[in-house]
């Protein structure tokens, strides 16, 4: 079964509109380009399997799914789960810092009264 041509044209669309929405935000400076990275591949990829619509079937066959399209949705679900994920990890590792930060500074405010003080 391949991959119906009204859906594969909205996939490369979007995609291609993703991916240059994604330049625009680097050029403005509003997305990192550590994590632009992984959404530059994720668009490839999305982009390539938009093209060929072999590989979308042989990743439904290999994912058990039987339809394409329904497999490259689950492709973009876990690739968000991941994105997320990470995202998830670093937010935590900033919370731990900020906390850390702040620890520092209070400390830092307490020395300098102090020292004023005398």
């Amino acid at each position: 079964m391949i991959i119906n041509t009204h859906l594969r044209v909205i996939l490369l669309v979007v995609t291609i509109i993703f991916f240059v929405y994604i330049a625009w935000m680097i050029h403005k400076r509003k997305l990192s380009l550590r994590y632009s990275l992984t959404w530059f591949l994720a668009s490839i990829v999305l982009i390539v399997l938009a093209l060929f619509d072999g590989l979308a079937v042989n990743l439904a066959k290999w994912l058990g799914i039987e339809t394409p399209i329904n497999a490259i949705v689950v492709a973009v679900f876990a690739f968000v789960l991941l994105i997320l994920f990470t995202l998830t990890i670093t937010v935590s590792r900033n919370a731990e810092r900020i906390r850390e930060l702040t620890q520092e500074l209070a400390l830092l405010k307490e020395q300098l009264t102090t020292k004023s003080e005398q």
